[in-house]
């Protein structure tokens, strides 16, 4: 067999595999992809996913210096859900007392999770001069606290 005779059927074979063989494998290749992307189509387009979800402010942070009006202190306490009561009459999470003359708030804050830690929520002795916080402690043992953390508040839910 001549070299050109070989060479021609080696073209005639090449391209009636290019002839039978193309065809079918992209008309498969397309059927799958159009299958494929009816599916998708049709499980991201009816209803609207449904995650329940909240959005929460960062925690804020209460240390000596801080001017109570600036951070807007009470109005905070109260989107929290504290309470006030008489001074003295703080016994459980979320009530504070504040007794102006004295210049003292007691403050017994909540208990929260938080991604770096818990907060147990402790009771809190703040010693105002006007609406600056000039000193923290605790009110059973009298030891200085030289921060708190007051919990994040819900801002969207």
């Amino acid at each position: 067999m001549s070299p050109k005779r070989l060479l021609k059927f080696a073209l005639i074979g090449v391209a009636a595999l290019i002839l039978f063989a193309v065809p079918p494998t992209l008309w498969l290749f397309f059927s799958y992809y159009h299958q494929l992307e009816n599916e998708v189509v049709a499980r991201f387009s009816g209803k609207r996913w449904n995650i329940p979800s909240r959005i929460f402010s960062d925690s804020i942070l209460i240390y000596p210096g801080q001017d109570l009006q600036d951070l807007g202190f009470f109005e905070r306490l109260a989107r929290l859900n504290y309470h006030p009561v008489d001074p003295g009459k703080v016994s459980t999470r979320g009530e504070y007392s504040f007794d102006k003359k004295r210049g003292k708030l007691d403050i017994f804050l909540h208990s929260f999770a938080y991604p770096y830690g818990n907060f147990g929520g402790e009771f809190v002795e703040l010693n105002l001069k006007g609406d600056t916080i000039d000193s923290m402690s605790d009110p059973v043992t009298h030891k200085p606290i030289f921060s708190i953390e007051l919990e994040p508040e819900l801002i969207s839910g």
